[in-house]
């Protein structure tokens, strides 16, 4: 079964990355439509179910034409990046498809993913039981909340066994007595449940993060260890040895840098948004979304950038965020004069990464 899903998910890659380096705007293209009308109906979707019952077949012709006049004026007005995208993406699908190491070792990090979500749940709950409280009985015994149960039993002197209103309580753990006059007294109890919790979102987060991490710095120091040395046998594995040796460390930094500043720029624009006035929801999504999207923008485009350097030269990750010398016009505002040397959207190594994840759903 294993190897039947390996199979049909290595035929799915190779399918799609020979589409996009043979078909590249139409799979951008298809791939903007894609998401612009998912985008449209889930917005029509609140209008579409208050308006069910009345004139349905009139309402969906108006909701379609509404959709598709949208996606063509959309399409219309980004003719010019979907060309560059277009482009962009035929040289990273050629890059990728050239150096099958990539593939593998996307699908190899895929499983890895997969144990670390299985590892995290189990030490999870492993760590709720471990720290919950606990009933001890009289002999010194401990049992875990999860095992025990206040039962009513009948307070009648007549007997009989029968649960009424205003019975006494017996605490039960285990299929043994605790307790035969009074409920379950809970001790203990070590950490908050919310502290774990928190804690082992935060863990599994980051261990996923770090994962995409190290492929994503792989695939960029491949591709431009493709693109300067043609010749070059063992991009692959060179690219890989950096990203989990000399720069595992700045990969592992990387995640919580990116976290820590995502959540200063959402809390700036939300105390920005109060400071206005009553009417704070409004001047928010009308004056500031600009801002605020443009500053996420920003700091997701560091990140990568930070990232694929680390993969191409062993930086740290310091100094991979930071405007490279080795591209001067970066360093004064203009980064797309190096389109080798700005990750992301516009980068064939970021592009790169970006095309393998994305193709295999990670």
């Amino acid at each position: 079964m294993g190897v039947a899903m390996i199979a049909v998910g290595w035929g799915v890659l190779r399918m799609a990355l020979n589409s996009f380096a043979n078909f590249p705007k139409r799979m951008v293209q298809a791939t903007f439509m894609g998401v612009a009308g998912v985008s449209g109906v889930a917005a029509a979707a609140p209008l579409w179910s208050a308006l069910l019952k009345k004139a349905l077949i009139t309402w969906v012709v108006w909701e379609v034409s509404c959709i598709l006049c949208i996606l063509c004026c959309i399409m219309f007005w980004h003719q010019i990046h979907l060309r560059f995208g277009a482009a962009d993406l035929n040289v990273a699908a050629l890059a990728v498809r050239s150096m099958p190491g990539t593939i593998y070792l996307a699908l190899f990090m895929g499983a890895m993913r997969v144990v670390w979500f299985m590892l995290s749940a189990l030490s999870a709950v492993g760590s709720f039981v471990a720290f919950s409280p606990v009933v001890v009985s009289a002999d010194g015994t401990t049992y875990s909340f999860l095992g025990c149960q206040d039962i009513v039993v009948s307070s009648s002197p007549y007997g009989g066994g029968e649960a009424t209103t205003g019975s006494g309580l017996s605490c039960h753990c285990g299929g043994e007595v605790i307790s035969s006059d009074s409920g379950c007294e809970f001790s203990g109890g070590g950490f908050q449940r919310w502290v774990l919790g928190v804690f082992w979102v935060g863990s599994f987060i980051w261990g996923l993060d770090v994962l995409h991490d190290v492929v994503l710095a792989t695939v960029a120091g491949s591709v431009a260890s493709w693109w300067f040395s043609p010749g070059d046998t063992n991009s692959v594995r060179g690219a890989f040895y950096r990203a989990t040796h000399s720069s595992f460390g700045s990969l592992c930094k990387a995640c919580p840098t990116q976290m820590a500043d995502t959540w200063g720029v959402i809390s700036r624009s939300v105390r920005i948004s109060n400071s206005t006035g009553p009417n704070s929801a409004h001047v928010f999504s009308s004056r500031n979304w600009m801002s605020f999207s443009r500053n996420l923008g920003a700091v997701c485009h560091a990140y990568i950038y930070a990232i694929c350097f680390i993969g191409m030269y062993g930086l740290d990750f310091s100094e991979g965020a930071a405007p490279h010398p080795i591209c001067p016009w970066a360093a004064h505002g203009y980064p797309i004069a190096c389109p080798w040397a700005q990750p992301g959207s516009h980068s064939w190594f970021g592009v790169s990464s970006h095309v393998e994840h994305r193709t295999l759903g990670l």
